[in-house]
């Protein structure tokens, strides 16, 4: 929490919405799920855009934990595509993400609906993509 006091004191803006998001994993690690989805409010509400950069794969990311953590798999699942859909590369995600998409994944219904997105052809994928407007709709109802 000190870091986020410095960051706003410096302004250093384009950095809050990570430590926040950063924070909230080490709050859901702690058992604090409330204060958790404040700093994941906070960090949707400062996010510029859900595109490919880092910054929107590490929130998505995190969201993904936190909707995990709930028992949240439906929620966990769209992250878990949204995030596939802005990765570069496997190796551009970390080991813990890995895993949290994979679990999310593993939801009966999250697998149903990734196996007809695999099913269609590129025209039919690229109209099931979620829209960064609608991601971010949903997100923001999610959020709260």
């Amino acid at each position: 929490e000190q870091a986020l006091v410095e960051v706003q004191r410096v302004g250093a803006r384009s950095h809050e919405p990570t430590l926040r998001r950063l924070l909230a994993e080490i709050l859901v690690a702690l058992g604090r799920t409330d204060a958790a989805l404040d700093q994941l409010r906070t960090a949707f509400a400062r996010l510029p855009n859900l595109n490919a950069t880092s910054t929107a794969r590490g929130f998505l990311s995190s969201a993904m934990i936190f909707a995990l953590h709930r028992g949240e798999t439906a929620i966990a699942a769209l992250l878990a595509q949204a995030l596939r859909e802005r990765q570069a590369a496997p190796a551009s995600v970390l080991p813990r993400y890995v895993r949290a998409a994979q679990a999310a994944l593993a939801a009966q219904a999250a697998l149903a609906a990734i196996d007809a997105i695999d099913a269609m052809d590129a025209d039919e994928r690229s109209a099931a993509t979620l829209s960064e407007a609608e991601l971010r709709r949903r997100l923001a109802d999610w959020l709260g």
